[in-house]
């Protein structure tokens, strides 16, 4: 996931053409290999938004984006919330540390 992906290895890679491959993608998982390679990058960037402390920049390298400003247009797009906003509005490791705080 953190890889760049050349679809153009992908194809040669599994020796048939660009347009079966995307037919194939399109069949079983309902969207293109870039389109649901992003998706999986979104919902990776999701989870660790919410259950980890990792930073932003370094979950934007993890799941595959070389620039922040660009994960975070691209989250923005799949959330409706910036990732900042979206780990304040949903984080589990600050609702349970707020918890324990008022224990």
């Amino acid at each position: 996931m953190s890889n760049d992906v050349n679809l153009s290895q992908v194809v040669s890679k599994m020796a048939t053409n660009r347009n079966k491959l995307s037919l194939a993608f399109k069949t079983y998982y309902g969207a293109t290999p870039l389109n649901w390679l992003k998706k999986q990058r979104m919902e990776k960037a999701s989870q660790l938004l919410i259950h980890t402390q990792q930073s932003i920049a370094d979950i934007t390298y993890t799941v595959g984006y070389k620039d922040s400003n660009h994960f975070s247009t691209a989250f923005k797009q799949y959330s409706g919330l910036s990732p900042k906003q979206y780990r304040t509005q949903y984080a589990v490791y600050q609702k349970e540390e707020d918890g324990l705080k008022q224990d």
